[in-house]
C-alpha cells in the first residue's frame, strides 16, 4: 500500500496488485478507503462474487448516462482482465 497525490480517495492497481490511498485524507477516511480497496483486491485476486450488491448499486446510477457509460467501460475492462488473465 502507498499514499500518493491522487484525485480519488484510493484505488486498487490491478496490474501492480497494490492499493493506493490519497495522502491528504484524514486518518478516518484513509482507514475507510483501505478497507474498501482491500475488498476490491480480494474480489480480483479470489474471484469473490459481489453481484448481489453490485447490480443494485450499478442500477442506482440510472439516469446518469455518462456515469453509466464510464462504469460500463470499467466493468468490461476488469471482466476482460479476469477472463483473459491479464
Amino acid at each position: 500500500m502507498s499514499e500518493e497525490e491522487t484525485q480519488m480517495n484510493g484505488y486498487y492497481h490491478l496490474e501492480e496488485k497494490r492499493i493506493v490511498i490519497k495522502r491528504d485524507n484524514s486518518p478516518d477516511q484513509k482507514a475507510k478507503t483501505v478497507v474498501h480497496e482491500i475488498a476490491h483486491a480480494t474480489m480480483h485476486l479470489k474471484g469473490l462474487d459481489t453481484s448481489e450488491y453490485s447490480f443494485g448499486y450499478l442500477a442506482s446510477w440510472k439516469g446518469d448516462e455518462g456515469k453509466m457509460q464510464e462504469i460500463g467501460v470499467v466493468v468490461m475492462e476488469i471482466s476482460d482482465g479476469l477472463i483473459l488473465g491479464h
